[in-house]
């Protein structure tokens, strides 16, 4: 999706070789050549220096170089996204096993699995002849039609805009944080590259919003758990799994996990959908 010649630029900059980048690229060497001498009159500078047969970035290479990382971290995660809403598989997904059981038993278990929701995703839920994916469209069909009003303050109660708020804050900012920064780790962003910086300085500032909402209520509504405290917890505890991130500097929201995972609810829930995880409360 990115512009080619800032994709061969990008990779010849990794590599340090013209060749090695023709090889990744499966291009020829004049071609590599080529692309990155367009990209420097377009730019009307040099990108490299060549001496004694090795390449390195000039100043204006490595301003190029920053942007370009930034360029294919976020093209990647375009791509992902465009997949994702287009019904495609949106990532690899590696499974081991063997000889017997991937010749004879994956091929159904994968189909049936990919025949679950055009998406191909998770979590869906069945309910009679409904399938349902989106966590958030689950737990507000689950909350209308089984809830019987708990979990879900009424409209006149003074709490209602903090629920709201929060309940929508969890896949609304939290959660699509946490996705970029699994996005930049896979397509092996630098941690102090400039996007990647700006996905963890907003990470902080999420969760000291967080932080500071504990510091007053026992929960993110009010005295009472909610619904937003469930569509939350996920990404405060299981996510970790995934990506790992540190909560100590956070002691409201460690307090609060403990009074999540105190709850005989919670323990229920968790034994049933995770048996063999040890809840990450801390």
């Amino acid at each position: 999706m990115a512009d080619r010649r800032l994709q061969v630029f990008y990779t010849v900059a990794k590599q340090m070789s013209f060749t090695k980048a023709a090889e990744q690229l499966f291009m020829t060497q004049p071609a590599v050549t080529f692309q990155i001498r367009q990209l420097e009159e377009q730019f009307n500078t040099r990108l490299f220096d060549r001496t004694n047969g090795r390449i390195t970035l000039t100043p204006a290479g490595v301003i190029a170089l920053d942007y370009a990382e930034r360029v294919v971290a976020l093209s990647a995660e375009l791509n992902a996204r465009m997949r994702e809403m287009s019904g495609q598989e949106v990532g690899p997904l590696l499974i081991g096993a063997s000889t017997t059981i991937a010749e004879f038993m994956l091929p159904k278990i994968l189909a049936e699995y990919k025949a679950l929701h055009p998406l191909g995703t998770a979590p869906i839920i069945h309910d009679g002849d409904i399938v349902l994916a989106e966590s958030v469209a689950i737990m507000e069909y689950i909350l209308a039609k089984y809830g019987s009003g708990e979990l879900v303050p009424k409209s006149t109660d003074a709490n209602f805009a903090d629920y709201l708020f929060w309940y929508h804050f969890a896949n609304g900012s939290l959660q699509p944080n946490l996705g970029r920064s699994m996005t930049l780790g896979r397509v092996e962003v630098p941690s102090d590259n400039p996007t990647a910086k700006f996905v963890e300085a907003r990470r902080k500032l999420v969760l000291n919003l967080i932080e500071q909402r504990l510091a007053k209520t026992p929960f993110l509504a009010g005295n009472a758990l909610t619904a937003a405290d469930i569509a939350t917890v996920f990404s405060l505890t299981t996510m970790r799994v995934f990506l790992p991130f540190d909560l100590s500097p956070y002691p409201n929201i460690l307090a609060y996990l403990q009074r999540i995972g105190g709850r005989e609810a919670y323990r229920r829930a968790m034994k049933k959908g995770d048996p063999d995880l040890v809840p990450m409360l801390t």
